[in-house]
């Protein structure tokens, strides 16, 4: 989970301070490295983080819950574990290099976007 919380620091760190005053578009190469929509990097990490590990930790802390008193945390733990990577299911069924089909799935999703 310490590489979880690091990946994800950082990200948003990078994203707040550096990209937010850059304009993205003007430096070529920019948006494949630091955009935050599907195919780039920081986008992929953050994906990593939140889909991955989040999941191996979740399904490692619900093997710490034993006993008959701890059976619906262990079981909301695993769920919430094994649901994890349903959030890899666009970014693996989109064409990524700007397709059709990853402009219609970040349209889809831009409203639940966090970051302006």
């Amino acid at each position: 989970m310490f590489a979880a919380a690091t990946l994800t620091m950082t990200v948003h760190l990078v994203e707040l301070i550096m990209v937010r005053r850059t304009a993205v578009g003007s430096v070529p190469g920019c948006a494949r490295l630091f955009g935050f929509e599907w195919s780039s990097l920081l986008y992929a990490l953050d994906v990593v983080v939140w889909d991955l590990l989040l999941e191996i930790s979740l399904v490692f802390a619900a093997l710490v819950f034993t006993g008959r008193r701890h059976t619906i945390v262990r079981r909301g733990l695993l769920g919430s574990g094994v649901l994890c990577p349903a959030g890899l299911i666009r970014p693996a069924t989109t064409r990524w290099p700007g397709g059709p089909s990853a402009s219609s799935a970040m349209s889809s999703s831009s409203r639940w976007h966090v970051w302006p």
